[in-house]
């Protein structure tokens, strides 16, 4: 039987867990800098052309600098299947959100229209504002891994 034993020279042990926590230290305040140093997002970086794709179907926003956008949902296929207007806002606080003011509601795990909500016509809809390297996402379902992307010619 061979017993190894791990012999362990504390000056170079305390060394090696300062150098440890300075790297941690670093990598938090770069981490950090990279997801909070944003500034604050504008109504002219959110107008344009935004689109999610869900399991079944696509789903564009378009939001106009008037305050007003279009809602399209299409199939597969790129058929329209549901269209909408209504009012959209920005909202800066706690979180920087996008409010839909009479969005169709869109049931997130299908990409279809939520059968139970499908009577509410001035319904809100929030899509919380995300900035990852300059790239902003409007956020459906951050579980689902689902978000807005705006069109590069918008």
């Amino acid at each position: 039987m061979i017993l190894s034993s791990c012999v362990v020279d504390e000056k170079n042990s305390s060394g090696i867990q300062l150098a440890t926590r300075r790297l941690w230290t670093v990598l938090t305040v770069l981490l950090s800098f990279i997801g909070g140093c944003n500034g604050s997002t504008t109504a002219d970086e959110i107008v344009g052309r935004w689109t999610v794709r869900y399991r079944e179907t696509t789903e564009e926003l378009v939001l106009r600098k008037d305050g007003t956008f279009d809602q399209i949902l299409a199939g597969q296929q790129g058929s329209n299947l549901a269209r909408r207007t209504g009012k959209w806002e920005l909202r800066n606080g706690k979180e920087t959100e996008v409010v839909l003011h009479g969005a169709l509601p869109i049931d997130e795990t299908t990409g279809k229209i939520d059968g139970d909500l499908s009577h509410i016509e001035n319904g809100l809809s929030f899509f919380p504002v995300s900035r990852t390297f300059g790239r902003i996402k409007l956020i459906v379902n951050e579980d689902l891994n689902l978000s807005f992307r705006k069109s590069p010619e918008s």
